[in-house]
């Protein structure tokens, strides 16, 4: 704090705060331009988290983060309500553009540690719960591999039945 006393919010003023998610651009040299993306809402890293826990071919993982991410330079977002032929389009495009997407999005959302576990493990501890956190980590890695696709570098293509923002994707 900067010293400065700090008032008490209202239940209005603090759902404000869903208006002021925190946005980045990511580079796409390939395509020759950028794509905005902005952190989870905690609705989101709830999902994200159950998402985890499913079996690996289950997940659609990659393409569920760009779906909840992916925004206009104004913070609206570029799939309203995505459902599942905007996943299947999604889990099509290449590892090597959807890498530093999902990468930027876990950052800005505080579920990207440093690349030392026990950093991880303590941030996910503060934020969700070690019983959680154990969860998490034990499907981290494989979460972020779950895009690793054939030899083309395509996305696998999983069914998600109904994970999203409130569960009902």
């Amino acid at each position: 704090m900067d010293g400065t006393p700090s008032v008490t919010l209202t239940a209005a003023a603090l759902l404000q705060g869903t208006t002021s998610l925190k946005r980045e651009p990511v580079e796409l040299p390939d395509l020759g331009g950028r794509v905005f993306v902005r952190e989870l809402t905690a609705g989101e890293v709830e999902d994200y988290i159950a998402l985890l826990e499913r079996p690996t071919g289950e997940r659609r993982t990659p393409a569920r983060l760009l779906a909840w991410s992916l925004c206009d330079e104004d913070g609206a977002p570029l799939f309203r309500r995505p459902n599942e032929s905007v996943l299947v389009e999604l889990a099509k495009l290449p590892k090597r553009l959807v890498e530093p997407i999902v990468e930027r999005v876990l950052s800005l959302s505080a579920l990207r540690g440093g690349d030392d576990p026990m950093s991880r493990a303590e941030e996910l501890f503060a934020r969700i719960g070690e019983a959680d956190a154990h969860r998490v980590l034990d499907n981290y890695e494989v979460a972020l591999s779950a895009g690793a696709g054939g030899d083309d570098g395509d996305l696998p293509d999983h069914d998600l039945d109904g994970v999203g923002p409130g569960g009902n994707g």
